[in-house]
């Protein structure tokens, strides 16, 4: 399954969870669907064609599943595969810079952002603390994909590739 994601990352695709809903990437679309929401909305940023953003997301899909009619999930394409910002005004005014970040917001307000974050159980811990569901102990971490430290937790380390590909956005968001 790991190397699904890197394969079709690669090629283009395999960004932005499947059952997230995809929004229009405009600033009006963003603050209508995310921060004007009535329920809690879990917002996927990722890159186009991005390999670290395609290895996330069985991660966000068994999220969707596990909290479905709880939260809102939502990705937003931030920025496409030749490095073209979609919408400058998003991403400045909620500070992105790496991909993917996934930020989960409550009546409009941050409530916490996970940077290139694959342990399912750090997401858990949050969700369950904002709208309840299965706890850790009640699902199988190793289905959800993605690298474990020795605990079983997510590393919460980015891969060398990712922070090769992450410098190399910096630099470009950065202006150098």
């Amino acid at each position: 399954m790991l190397l699904a994601g890197v394969v079709l990352a690669l090629l283009g695709g395999g960004c932005g969870a499947s059952k997230f809903t995809k929004i229009n990437e405009t600033a009006s679309d963003f603050y209508k669907q995310v921060l004007q929401a009535e329920q809690p909305v879990l917002v996927e940023f990722f890159k186009g064609g991005c390999p670290t953003c395609g290895l996330l997301e069985p991660t966000l899909d068994q999220l969707a599943d596990e909290y479905k009619g709880k939260l809102k999930f939502v990705s937003f394409e931030m920025m496409r595969a030749h490095f073209a910002v979609s919408c400058p005004e998003v991403q400045k005014k909620q500070r992105i810079a790496y991909y993917p970040t996934i930020i989960l917001y409550v009546k409009g307000e941050e409530k916490k952002r996970w940077i290139i974050e694959y342990g399912i159980d750090n997401y858990r811990t949050v969700l369950n603390e904002t709208v309840g569901g299965p706890t850790p102990k009640d699902t199988d971490t190793k289905a959800a994909g993605g690298p474990k430290a020795e605990d079983g937790k997510g590393s919460g380390q980015a891969s060398p590739a990712a922070v090769e590909c992450m410098g190399v956005e910096a630099e470009i968001l950065s202006g150098r």
